[in-house]
């Protein structure tokens, strides 16, 4: 879901979308309150990042590496309501590998 921004507008991205079987929902523009899910899921990586960075004693030109590795870590990590599987195993029909973290 998004606010109908340019930055998810394209047809290649469209086609990506619908080949993978998800459905482009708009909301309103303007109206954060109305895409609650994304907000909160952005919220939460930007919490995971700022503890990470502080845990680290990292300076804030490190943000993005951080908010990155705050993202490829929650995509590692079970969840429960998708029946304790990862979004990597949904999306790539196999286990991740974790040896790296």
């Amino acid at each position: 879901m998004s606010d109908g921004g340019g930055e998810y507008k394209s047809t290649a991205f469209d086609e990506l979308l619908k080949n993978r079987g998800i459905q482009i929902l708009q909301s309103a523009p303007y109206t954060p309150q109305q895409n609650g899910r994304a907000e909160c899921f952005m919220r939460t990586l930007s919490d995971k990042t700022k503890c990470m960075c502080i845990d680290a004693c990292l300076p804030e030109s490190w943000w993005n590496f951080a908010f990155n590795h705050a993202y490829h870590v929650y995509n590692w990590t079970p969840h429960v309501r998708l029946s304790w599987r990862t979004p990597y195993e949904i999306l790539e029909k196999q286990k991740p590998r974790i040896e790296h973290l």
